[in-house]
């Protein structure tokens, strides 16, 4: 309860967050969202978001996405397991 992202930030990639357990509220762009357990969201690249857990309870969420997002085009450079 009262944790906070105390600013809106933003990131280079697409991301979803399902939440798990307690409430929120989220500022994406200029819109302030409440979330709560079952709710799942979906943001956009450079989406300004912060936000501050809102509840009684702790605020816990599943947070997914792509990390391989810088992705190696050439497949003659790519990891190929222990061949070297």
């Amino acid at each position: 309860p009262g944790g906070v992202i105390p600013f809106d930030e933003t990131h280079v990639m697409e991301h979803g967050l399902y939440v798990l357990e307690g409430k929120a509220v989220y500022h994406l762009n200029q819109d302030w969202v409440e979330v709560e357990a079952g709710d799942y969201m979906w943001l956009r690249a450079f989406c300004p978001q912060a936000c501050y857990a809102s509840g009684p309870t702790r605020f816990r969420y599943l947070l997914y996405k792509d990390v391989n997002r810088h992705m190696v085009l050439n497949p003659s450079l790519a990891y190929r397991g222990n061949q070297r």
